[in-house]
């Protein structure tokens, strides 16, 4: 009989050897994967972090010049720019549209919460 990789079982110790052979493979593959998984998820951390630098200093312009916190207009160019870099990408546009309206949902707390800083500032 064949294992794995082709080759012909003698006795009952070869083909418990081979079987471990696959979970051998398995684990060192999946620990591969979850590698770059983890690298991954830390450079969308960084990236995310980056990102919510800049809406920040959007903020606070925004709160300056007393600009509304949100901008529907710009909120759907962004939406229908990144459903078409998800669907070049082969990735889900639903899913890629609910997580920047996630992202967009809380960059517009900030800009609330900085508007609402910066009218208390200016009131005392």
């Amino acid at each position: 009989m064949e294992n794995f990789h082709g080759r012909t079982r003698e006795s009952g110790e070869a083909a418990a050897e081979d079987l471990s052979l696959p979970d051998a493979f398995a684990r060192k593959e999946l620990q591969r994967l979850r590698d770059s998984i983890d690298n991954l998820d830390a450079a969308l951390v960084h990236l995310l972090a980056e990102r919510f630098k800049h809406t920040k200093e959007v903020g606070r312009l925004k709160a300056q010049y007393r600009l509304p916190p949100a901008d529907p207009e710009r909120e759907t160019q962004q939406i229908r720019r990144l459903r078409q870099l998800a669907e070049e990408s082969k990735l889900d546009p639903v899913f890629a549209e609910r997580f920047l309206g996630f992202i967009i949902e809380e960059v517009v707390r900030h800009h609330e919460l900085i508007a609402d800083s910066m009218s208390a500032a200016r009131e005392d």
